[in-house]
């Protein structure tokens, strides 16, 4: 029910990306777990910048894999122009984590997702990233088996 509910309000604030700055999907590959996920996330205007490089912005997402576990949160992204085209990103959002059937026992729902990318600016607009993801509770619980994955990702600025 929990997953139908977030669903139903992804769907509906959807529209509302189209004032977005940039809306990112992104396919990942947990080599550990043989398992793929998918992502989506919407990074805001950037609301601070630092030494003319790097840009600092909100960020809400959300992940699924086919094992059926979910992720939804929200945190900041950040950008730092290494060139005209070439970017570093990072994005870190705490958020609430559900395991599915045979999915990765993060320890509790409470949850943080981090990752870290190289990205290419294709056209003003639009970008491709290279990324590495981690997923645990930060031993906020007894148990803390956290999730690595590379990925690859498309990034479209409105």
């Amino acid at each position: 029910m929990k997953k139908l509910l977030t669903t139903a309000l992804l769907a509906t604030a959807a529209p509302t990306a189209l004032l977005a700055d940039e809306v990112v999907v992104g396919g990942f590959y947990d080599i550990e777990n043989d398992s793929r996920s998918l992502s989506l996330a919407y990074h805001s205007d950037p609301v601070w910048t630092l030494w003319n490089r790097t840009q600092i912005g909100w960020a809400v997402g959300t992940r699924f894999d086919d094992d059926q576990d979910f992720f939804v949160g929200a945190g900041i992204s950040t950008q730092t122009a290494l060139s005209d085209r070439i970017y570093f990103s990072f994005r870190f959002m705490p958020g609430y984590y559900e395991a599915g059937r045979n999915g990765n026992p993060l320890g509790g729902p409470l949850s943080f997702w981090s990752e870290v990318g190289f990205g290419y600016r294709l056209t003003d607009s639009s970008a491709l990233l290279l990324t590495y993801d981690h997923f645990s509770n930060a031993f906020i619980y007894d148990r803390n088996q956290g999730v690595d994955a590379f990925g690859l990702a498309y990034a479209y600025s409105f």
